[in-house]
């Protein structure tokens, strides 16, 4: 920035210097203006020489105030603009990342192929826990959190009454509720949409324990092919969660492990 305005003010001494030598006869001050001029010096070095230039010949020739001011007033007025440029430009980007939109064949829904997708949601879970500890929290954060167009989104979290109709699905009366408020989709997702078409959208989500007694069990892996996504051996039993209909006539479950797996890698091998 203060190279590109030095080098603008040398462009414009000079065209000034240029516009002045006509070639006529001129007096003394004239001559030492344009020598001023021709050495290109910085507005304040012009300012305070040609102060110098009107005190020196103030009482020797015709009108050196005014002749001294043009000089003057054309330094100064080239400091204003280059210092309100630069204020004006630090403006323009409030980060230290500059966002692009990127146009990509890539770009697009997640594959909904059971095998695709299951991979890519094992990959979100792994790298989810990781984000938020790291990214959910005040003060300056590490470059690793510039994934997103906005960080993180400040969520408002209050108490809540249990958020079913029936209060026994709920463990205890109190539940937590979790509010994102109103979001704009452009500057908080990063969506590439024109200001009369943006929407806000909020999400509130209510959060309960709920009982487990009466919706657990242990079974054998066979009777439920539908689980098959679980890393599973022969004889495997799987310890099933289900608050739907009864475990004899659901293909589903709501949470299931594989016993088995737990017990041979330590970590369990779960379905939701």
């Amino acid at each position: 920035m203060l190279s590109g305005t030095a080098h603008l003010w040398h462009l414009l001494s000079f065209a000034y210097h240029q516009a002045r030598a006509n070639g006529q006869p001129a007096d003394a001050l004239f001559r030492q203006q344009q020598a001023l001029l021709r050495t290109l010096p910085t507005p304040s070095s012009v300012m305070a020489d040609a102060l110098k230039l009107w005190w020196a010949w103030r009482k020797k020739t015709d009108r050196p105030l005014l002749r001294s001011l043009t000089l003057m007033v054309l330094a100064l007025v080239f400091t204003i603009g280059t210092i309100a440029s630069s204020i004006f430009s630090s403006l323009i980007v409030d980060t230290g990342t500059i966002e692009v939109l990127v146009d990509s064949p890539y770009c697009g829904r997640v594959n909904s192929n059971p095998d695709n997708g299951r991979a890519y949601s094992l990959n979100i879970d792994e790298l989810a826990p990781r984000y938020t500890s790291t990214c959910y929290k005040n003060g300056s954060l590490p470059s690793s959190c510039e994934v997103f167009t906005q960080p993180n989104i400040p969520l408002a979290i209050e108490d809540a009454p249990c958020p079913f109709k029936n209060g026994t699905w709920c463990f205890s009366k109190d539940a937590v509720k979790v509010d994102s408020g109103l979001l704009d989709v452009g500057k908080t997702f990063g969506l590439n949409v024109a200001g009369k078409d943006r929407v806000q959208y909020r999400k509130v989500t209510t959060c309960a324990v709920l009982p487990i007694d009466g919706h657990w069990g242990v079974y054998d892996s066979n009777k439920y092919p539908s689980l098959r996504y679980l890393r599973q051996v022969p004889g495997d039993q799987l310890a099933i969660v289900s608050y739907g209909t009864s475990f004899e006539e659901a293909t589903w479950a709501t949470w299931s492990v594989s016993l088995t797996m737990s017990n041979i890698t330590g970590h369990p091998s779960v379905g939701v």
